[in-house]
């Protein structure tokens, strides 16, 4: 059944060929939301597609072109996903970071501003953005906000211009709310340097003989099901859309038996999945301390005003839904990964 609130909203997001985006994109779809996308264009079709047809590429650091595209399509909601949004090119691709990160940001806002259709703007940033000091410290939405990384210190200068235009009563017409996602993890994620990317490489392919390399098996993630993150997300733009007690920002992370959850324990999970007793050579990778090692969030604030938590909350169920469909993915051609997502969708309401 289609949610009447969001039948035939126009809704534009950005990033929508990441990971994230192409979750959202077919839910809200399958909503009946009428779904504009903007992305770069990117070589790697494998890691980076559209699951909609209503593409625009271009770089959102281009405050004239994105400007222009929010003028066309006169969308009521926005969501912000796009974003440079790994730890490790952040070292590599510090000034594209900052540009795209900081500069993308505040062009979406403004932009969002002079649009007189658009209501609700809703940014992604991240868990990380934190003063993250080591301890066994719950980050809640009022702790002191931090980064010691490029990527991560991005961000931390996105919320302070979110809630700077928020607490100056800079955003006109717009509600605006800045969406704090711990580690999002689900079939369809390829992009590089991240664990279930580099777990299911590696038990997808034949040939296992290579080593595996592992960063950091001690750290520890709020980790979450990706459909949980964006039906939160979804569940909070509608309530943004016409009410501002909802501005401002939120935490989104797991319940409690997810929330210690270590990199190591989804390896030997991969390993029970595939049947893999040991036989696997793992190189411990030391980080040099660029990647914090523990990061737990509270999702108090989420629980009290959306009402909501997360759906799948054993650890065995999260990882076991993720590898179906990745394996479901697997081989397939572009064209028929839409139909593996509506399943997923409709098994994950149904559960």
């Amino acid at each position: 059944m289609k949610n009447k609130f969001w039948k035939n909203k126009r809704v534009l997001i950005t990033g929508h060929t990441g990971f994230k985006g192409r979750w959202l994109s077919v839910v809200l779809e399958s909503l009946g939301a009428k779904i504009y996308g903007v992305s770069l264009e990117q070589n790697n079709h494998k890691v980076y597609y559209s699951l909609i047809n209503k593409n625009y590429y271009f770089d959102i650091a281009n405050f004239s072109k994105l400007n222009k595209i929010v003028k066309k399509i006169k969308p009521q909601i926005i969501f912000h996903l796009a974003a440079q949004s790994l730890v490790l090119s952040g070292y590599k691709k510090i000034l594209n970071t900052y540009k795209t990160n900081f500069l993308g940001t505040i062009n979406i806002i403004e932009a969002s501003k002079i649009s007189k259709s658009t209501k609700a703007l809703l940014i992604t940033t991240t868990d990380k953005v934190y003063k993250n000091k080591g301890k066994n410290k719950f980050f809640n939405e009022k702790s002191e906000l931090g980064g010691k990384d490029p990527y991560s210190a991005s961000k931390a200068a996105c919320e302070i211009a979110i809630q700077s235009y928020i607490k100056s009563n800079l955003t006109n017409h717009v509600n605006l709310a800045s969406m704090r996602a711990g580690n999002v993890i689900g079939g369809g994620d390829y992009a590089p340097n991240r664990l279930m990317t580099d777990l299911i490489n590696h038990f997808q392919r034949k040939n296992k003989k290579n080593k595996l390399i592992i960063r950091n098996p001690n750290a520890i993630r709020p980790w979450q099901y990706v459909l949980d993150v964006v039906n939160g997300y979804v569940l909070l733009a509608e309530k943004l859309y016409s009410n501002k007690k909802f501005v401002g920002s939120f935490n989104f992370g797991p319940n409690k038996s997810l929330i210690k959850i270590k990199v190591k324990k989804i390896v030997t999970e991969f390993q029970k999945y595939y049947n893999h007793k040991g036989n696997i050579n793992f190189i411990i990778n030391v980080n040099n301390n660029k990647e914090e090692e523990k990061i737990l969030l509270t999702t108090h604030k989420i629980k009290k005003l959306l009402n909501f938590e997360n759906k799948i909350n054993s650890f065995k169920n999260l990882i076991e839904r993720s590898i179906f469909v990745y394996n479901q993915i697997y081989k397939k051609n572009i064209k028929l990964i839409k139909k593996i997502y509506l399943e997923e969708i409709k098994n994950y309401k149904n559960d």
